[in-house]
């Protein structure tokens, strides 16, 4: 008897645990664009937030080397973060699935010299620019948020998504998917 007594108080809490882990997302709103109004995006839009910083290959980057696209995809991540790196094949995949439509760009909050990051996201085929998180201009206020990782899906505007980060990796492809009404 005293071993099911035992027994229920360890389960009991593990049970409430899987209960406490569902959470409710709020829709994102898709707003549909004329082909005239994509036209004007893409002609005067461009990545929202003004830098200037080197990316991971020692390159100086602004915002008008970035793809013209609807939507950017922004990345917060370090090197020492073992659910940042393990993210990245993701972020691959969904570069090469979305690319041509999201703008991706990755953030990193501990920019090396030594090559690391780079190897990282060659490796991982997260092949879109990654830069330094302390750059000069409004790229430095962009998601500071205190953690990695972190992300958030912008308009052109600079509006964030939803109106709130995204957490989980698993939930990337999700947020894409809706802002592009997929």
């Amino acid at each position: 008897m005293k071993f099911i007594f035992i027994a229920m108080l360890v389960m009991l809490p593990l049970a409430a645990c899987a209960c406490a882990v569902e959470t409710e997302y709020e829709a994102v709103e898709v707003v549909e664009v004329t082909e005239a109004e994509a036209d004007d995006i893409v002609e005067n839009g461009g990545f929202p937030f003004e830098f200037s910083t080197p990316d991971v290959n020692g390159d100086v980057v602004t915002q008008d080397d970035l793809p013209l696209r609807e939507f950017y995809f922004v990345y917060l991540w370090a090197t020492w973060c073992g659910p940042c790196v393990a993210a990245l094949p993701l972020l691959g995949e969904l570069y090469e699935e979305f690319g041509d439509r999201v703008g991706f760009l990755g953030l990193m909050v501990d920019f090396d010299t030594d090559g690391a990051a780079a190897g990282l996201v060659n490796d991982a085929g997260a092949t879109f620019s990654h830069v330094s998180r302390t750059a000069n201009g409004e790229l430095a206020d962009v998601l500071n948020t205190g953690f990695v990782p972190s992300a958030g899906l912008f308009n052109a505007d600079g509006t964030l998504v939803g109106g709130e980060l995204i957490r989980g990796a698993r939930h990337y492809r999700l947020f894409i998917e809706a802002a592009l009404g997929i």
